[in-house]
């Protein structure tokens, strides 16, 4: 398979080589259970414009580049728009907007994403990040659970050769249009416009193909979409692991993932676990000993537990 454009996981694995997820000490029974992390679909996060954080700027962008172009590909297709200038801007716009939400949504194979986070200054190394502990760590109840990243990502490339999975990566997180992450893929994506004038000429001539040639930056506007959440969830500091099935002309024999009975998928990737912080609430030392315990009686006793100093009370 051709490199992921931007995907570089040697590079995020040197900048972030542990990476967290965060949960309660009951879904921590059924992960160790089941040996695995779930990844759920894009569109049912907690981020209500998950994939869509850059709709606005997008299709500003394709609006623009319909200004100036669409009418001579009316004309190469003998077609006229027939309307005042107002309504020709009105339409570019409205057009544009629905090539946007057509690309995210039309996917043949429906990201799942799993969500770690980054601990990048020393008091979050050894403490965990405040805003995690309260909204997915059990208000400080619960865990998070430390994986080391290279070894999570020789665990996604086993996965990959020996289950029916056409793509899987760890990416990291950029937040809104004008974070450094995102301005930059954005720069580096001068043919994001060209999708819409396909779209544009495949309506022109009725013929699709026009526009699913476009395989590359398809899969393009899609990883850089992926990559932007709204500017309010910075605080998460995310790096995720993006998983698309195999469609079914594609499987040659591997394995399906399993799935949870909400449709969540499972991912195999326990054996990179290595670290559990317990939470800031409650009685750490009780707690500390019930994940040790627990640790125990699923074969993995050489992973560390510890607790935090986070000075945190639940009211």
């Amino acid at each position: 398979m051709e490199p992921l454009p931007w995907i570089d996981e040697a590079k995020l694995v040197e900048a972030h080589p542990q990476l967290f997820h965060y949960t309660s000490f009951e879904a921590l029974k059924l992960i160790l259970g089941s040996g695995s992390l779930a990844a759920r679909p894009f569109t049912k996060t907690n981020d209500a414009v998950e994939g869509r954080a850059l709709r606005e700027a997008i299709v500003q962008a394709m609006h623009d580049r319909g200004l100036k172009d669409i009418r001579g590909i009316f004309a190469e297709h003998n077609a006229e728009f027939i309307g005042t200038d107002e309504e020709f801007i009105e339409v570019c716009r409205q057009d544009a907007e629905n090539c946007f939400d057509a690309i995210i949504s039309a996917n043949p194979s429906q990201p799942y994403l799993t969500c770690f986070s980054t601990h990048r200054e020393q008091h979050h190394i050894e403490n965990g990040l405040l805003t995690m502990w309260r909204v997915y760590g059990d208000n400080g109840h619960g865990v998070a659970l430390g994986f080391d990243a290279e070894k999570l990502r020789e665990i996604t490339e086993q996965t990959q050769k020996y289950r029916a999975v056409d793509i899987i990566y760890l990416d990291e997180v950029g937040y809104g249009a004008a974070s450094a992450l995102v301005s930059k893929r954005m720069r580096e994506f001068p043919s994001m416009t060209d999708l819409y004038m396909k779209a544009i000429a495949a309506v022109c001539c009725e013929n699709k193909q026009v526009f699913l040639n476009a395989g590359a930056d398809l899969m393009r506007f899609l990883i850089l979409n992926l990559a932007c959440k709204h500017p309010d969830f910075e605080d998460e500091r995310e790096v995720r692991l993006v998983t698309m099935e195999a469609l079914p002309d594609n499987v040659h024999g591997r394995e399906p993932l399993k799935r949870l009975g909400d449709g969540r998928l499972l991912i195999k990737c326990l054996d990179a676990l290595n670290e559990v912080i317990v939470g800031p609430s409650g009685r750490q030392d009780q707690q500390i000993n019930r994940v040790v315990r627990l640790l125990g009686a699923y074969g993995r006793s050489e992973v560390e537990v510890r607790g935090t100093s986070t000075p945190f009370r639940q009211l």
